[in-house]
């Protein structure tokens, strides 16, 4: 995960064996294929173009946190990113108003949703 505290540095090296993780980001137009199928998590690189404030809906009975963040993938689409629990907090709205940008963010693990005919991805 990375947090604010995360600093990234360039390879150089032309062949770098990551033995364990590696990213699969996914393209905008296989999205759709996604939806609902928990089994085949997705993976987006996007620029954030938003950040909202923390919610506590109230689902089956309890509040939980929530956050969205609205990113605009490669391909020029808009995507909303969905933090629930304490993933939520990771991410802090003033930071984004406070610094110039642009913001890069990497998302791993997401579940594809659709609500109101747009897609989600949740984490």
């Amino acid at each position: 995960m990375f947090t604010l505290k995360t600093s990234i540095k360039e390879i150089k090296e032309v062949d770098v064996d990551i033995p364990r993780h590696k990213f699969e980001f996914v393209d905008y137009n296989k999205i759709h294929e996604r939806v609902n199928k928990h089994v085949q998590l997705s993976d987006i690189i996007a620029n954030v173009i938003g950040v909202g404030p923390i919610e506590q809906p109230c689902i089956k009975g309890s509040n939980v946190l929530m956050r969205n963040i609205n990113v605009m993938t490669i391909e020029g689409h808009e995507i909303k990113l969905t933090l629930w629990g304490s993933v939520a907090n990771e991410v802090e709205e003033s930071f984004f108003t406070e610094n110039p940008g642009p913001f890069v963010i990497i998302a791993t693990c997401l579940t594809v949703k659709t609500f109101k005919g747009k897609f989600i991805s949740l984490f």
